[in-house]
């Protein structure tokens, strides 16, 4: 089947006639979370931080989004799967939830905690420091989230697996 990026219009009549299928629907979720970096991290770059870490962290986080996202979807049982997008968007919103609480959480405690670790008399460039960090806890979250999806997907598969 070919992928419709642009004509909504064939996109729903192949929805309508359900002419997609679960291999159909790995492609729009790699699509999506192609388009979900690339919009969140070009904000970012056209919002005035330009810097070489950014597009290597965006370049990084796309490519744990597009495994993260094909290993959810053998989780789930690969073209033999079902229902792979609608079970990938409903638990991602409370995986989502989670993983941002912890990042507010983390968040908080490096942007007030870290000025009085990351000094001057403690570290050459306390800013870079701190940048590396913000790298590594953003790329840790990413990780988690896409885990965490491929293994609540494999726990559904399993209990919902007809046996042969």
């Amino acid at each position: 089947m070919r992928m419709h990026i642009w004509n909504t219009r064939k996109l729903r009549d192949d929805l309508v006639h359900d002419r997609l299928d679960e291999t159909d629907g790995l492609k729009y979720m790699l699509a999506a979370a192609l388009l979900w970096v690339i919009l969140n991290y070009s904000a970012l770059w056209f919002g005035g931080y330009r810097h070489w870490t950014l597009l290597f962290e965006a370049a990084l986080t796309l490519a744990i989004s597009l495994v993260g996202t094909h290993e959810a979807f053998l989780a789930n049982g690969a073209a033999s799967g079902r229902d792979f997008v609608r079970r990938y968007c409903v638990i991602a919103v409370p995986i989502g939830f989670k993983v941002l609480a912890l990042n507010l959480l983390v968040a908080t405690l490096m942007y007030f905690g870290l000025p009085h670790v990351l000094t001057s008399g403690t570290f050459r460039d306390p800013a870079f420091v701190y940048r590396l960090l913000v790298f590594a806890t953003s790329l840790g979250y990413t990780i988690l989230y896409y885990t965490r999806i491929a293994h609540h997907l494999r726990k559904v598969a399993a209990a919902t697996s007809i046996p042969a």
